[in-house]
């Protein structure tokens, strides 16, 4: 009986030791993985070769250009709250890796403030033009909107710094008239006497506006294709103004006084 109480406890022994080594090696096994290996790393196509009247360019998936902010110096987005606005940046889930067929350029992924994670060209962060209406426009194009240039790229991510013009100038505006045209005012800036009308007309067939940057002396609706605005202007002043699809696109409007007491600004 002595015997297999022996017998029984150099099993249970062995079972128990083998037991621990299993343990021992399941442990140092986890701990020999590096984090990185740990992470869940998946491919997300997210650009595609877009082909606009500035050549082949990155777009996103659903057609729409995409551009780099050259304020974002550090490769990090400067661009946040209004600016993204009208500038909304490419974003993609957390530990993705973006790619794109046909592109060329390396892409990657910055963190953004509000924790969400925006796709890089070449370390530059990407983002669309909330006035582009449908995929081929570049209406951001050459933009200073935010305070610096907005430039598409090329597929090896590489800025195209083109400005491509929509409609060939054939006619000159009559005296106060101010025509939209190309994507700016001609002419930008207007001299008139207190009391005189101007009209705006736009030429391009992109919707515009004039908006005045500060009050509401000009606020026009948007404006297709030939339509007009006009405003007479009653006080004497400066008058600066932009279109609100188009932020870089400024004008300016100088009244005159036609008598010794007039007063200025808005």
């Amino acid at each position: 009986m002595k015997i297999k109480t022996t017998g029984f406890l150099i099993v249970l022994g062995a079972i128990a030791l083998a037991l621990l080594i299993l343990f021992v090696v399941i442990e140092v096994s986890n701990r020999d993985v590096p984090v990185d290996e740990e992470k869940n790393i998946t491919t997300q196509n997210v650009i595609k070769v877009g082909n606009t009247n500035l050549g082949s360019i990155m777009t996103g998936l659903n057609g729409m250009s995409l551009y780099i902010f050259r304020a974002d110096t550090s490769g990090e987005s400067t661009c946040y709250g209004t600016c993204a606005e009208f500038w909304p940046p490419l974003l993609v889930d957390e530990d993705s890796q973006p790619v794109g067929d046909g592109i060329t350029a390396t892409l990657g992924v910055t963190e953004r403030t509000d924790n969400t994670y925006q796709v890089t060209a070449n370390g530059m962060p990407l983002y669309f033009y909330a006035g582009d209406s449908v995929p081929g426009d570049t209406n951001g194009q050459g933009s200073t909107g935010a305070g610096a240039l907005w430039y598409v790229l090329s597929l090896s991510g590489t800025e195209i710094t083109a400005i491509i013009t929509e409609t060939p100038v054939n006619e000159t505006p009559a005296e106060n008239e101010v025509f939209i045209i190309n994507f700016s005012y001609m002419p930008s800036t207007i001299t008139i006497d207190r009391g005189e009308t101007i009209i705006w007309i736009n030429k391009d067939s992109d919707e515009h506006s004039v908006t005045s940057d500060s009050g509401r002396e000009l606020n026009s609706s948007f404006l297709s294709k030939n339509e007009s605005y006009s405003h007479t202007f009653n006080r004497a002043g400066t008058y600066s103004y932009h279109c609100t699809p188009h932020l870089y696109m400024k004008g300016t409007v100088i009244v005159k006084s036609t008598s010794s007491g007039g007063s200025g600004g808005y």
